[in-house]
């Protein structure tokens, strides 16, 4: 049994042994920089907290040849310990009891798709796939949320097409765009004395590169899809766009000329990729273009030849 199917089967025994009072689903929690977690909830209409169970520790215990009736009994134990605990380290998962709260923290981030698991719902874009999440907690240097599974949307009565329009609403609040040049980028990581004598005039140009993120750097790829931000850029600098999937938190853009060439730039992109960046937070292989007549994001080695059948429009 692999582990997807593990927690699965875990789920099913808990919802038998706690029978059908209760809803029982499957998540997954991620705080930036760490690895994702897989736990279960278990809600009764009238608990007010929401006990946080991982099932990792679980699934190495039936590893090692511990029965999962046994597991699934443990686990129950667990759930009522944390429920009548007064002090529960996972209080700030209680928004995700509050159907109506919920729907305003949902978000929206992009990955690769080749990183999408089967209980995910998701829309495909291009070579990369936008995921759903409820955002928990959002402070410096360390964002907390819990993506959203099938099980939980199924919990929660909503489609997919209304998780895309209400992240598509709310992330941008939630994560505001930040635009700024690469040399900015540079020099806030230089002292005052560094900063000068690295940079001591500047005349922007409009080929000049700028680093599309959110103020959060936190799946600040996401950032292309806010209402107007490309097109507003694009109109800025009278040009279509080339859009670097640097990461997944952040593109770079630059204004298309003549001396942009789609290997070398698909080159850089894949060097960078598999020397500077983890798996996790590769995104694509590729360099977009955005087309600011057709307010659309094309593959750009597609665009060039002429294949535009293949597109996100805004």
């Amino acid at each position: 049994m692999k582990q997807q199917e593990f927690y699965e089967a875990i789920q099913q025994a808990v919802k038998e042994l706690l029978g059908e009072t209760y809803s029982i689903g499957l998540f997954q929690m991620q705080t930036v920089g760490m690895e994702q977690q897989d736990a279960l909830f278990i809600r009764k209409e009238t608990q007010p907290i929401f006990p946080v169970i991982y099932l990792q520790e679980y699934y190495q215990q039936w590893k090692q040849g511990k029965e999962l009736e046994a597991l699934a009994k443990d686990l129950v134990l667990e759930y009522r310990q944390k429920s009548s605990s007064q002090t529960i380290a996972a209080d700030d998962f209680k928004v995700l009891n509050q159907q109506e709260a919920v729907k305003q923290t949902i978000f929206f981030r992009c990955v690769s798709k080749k990183q999408v698991p089967s209980n995910i719902p998701h829309r495909q874009m291009l070579d990369f796939a936008i995921l759903y999440g409820i955002l928990i907690k959002c402070q410096k240097e360390m964002t907390t949320f819990v993506t959203i599974t099938k099980n939980m949307m199924e919990c929660y009565h909503v489609t997919e097409e209304e998780l895309f329009d209400l992240a598509m609403e709310n992330t941008p609040n939630l994560f505001p765009e930040s635009v700024k040049t690469l040399q900015e980028v540079i020099a806030s990581l230089l002292s005052p004395a560094e900063q000068t004598s690295s940079f001591p005039s500047h005349n922007k140009s409009k080929y000049e590169m700028l680093v599309l993120s959110n103020i959060a750097n936190f799946y600040g790829f996401s950032a292309v899809f806010y209402p107007n931000v490309l097109k507003q850029l694009a109109e800025e600098r009278k040009g279509n766009l080339i859009v670097i999937p640097s990461s997944i938190h952040e593109a770079i853009l630059l204004t298309d000329s003549d001396m942009a060439k789609v290997q070398e730039l698909n080159e850089t992109i894949v060097t960078v990729n598999e020397t500077q960046l983890t798996e996790q937070e590769r995104l694509s292989n590729q360099a977009y273009y955005y087309d600011r007549e057709t307010k659309s994001l094309y593959f750009m080695e597609d665009y060039k030849k002429g294949e535009r059948g293949v597109c996100v429009k805004f």
